[in-house]
C-alpha cells in the first residue's frame, strides 16, 4: 500500500479555526480524500510552518511514494518569519 506525506501549511491557530469551521485541518482533509480514493492508504501529516517542526531528512522523504502540499493562508509578502 502506498504511503503519502501531506505537508499542511496552516499555522496552529489557523488549523484550529479551520477544524471549528470545517471539521478538519487542510492536511486532515487531504488524508480523508486520499482514503476515499484509495482505501487503506497510509498517510503522514507534517506541519513544516510550525515553530517546532522537525526537519525531514532525505532518507525519511524517500520512504514516501508521494508528497502533497496543501494550500496555504501564508504569503511571501506577509511580514513575519
Amino acid at each position: 500500500m502506498p504511503h503519502f506525506l501531506i505537508a499542511q501549511s496552516e499555522l496552529p491557530a489557523e488549523r484550529e479555526a479551520r477544524r471549528r469551521r470545517a471539521g478538519k485541518s487542510s492536511g486532515e482533509t487531504y488524508a480523508a480524500t486520499l482514503e476515499q480514493i484509495q482505501p487503506g492508504v497510509a498517510t503522514t501529516i507534517v506541519s513544516p510552518a510550525d515553530d517546532a517542526a522537525p526537519a525531514l531528512s532525505t532518507d525519511r522523504l524517500a520512504q514516501f511514494d508521494a508528497v502533497f502540499l496543501t494550500g496555504s493562508p501564508m504569503h511571501v509578502y506577509d511580514d513575519g518569519p
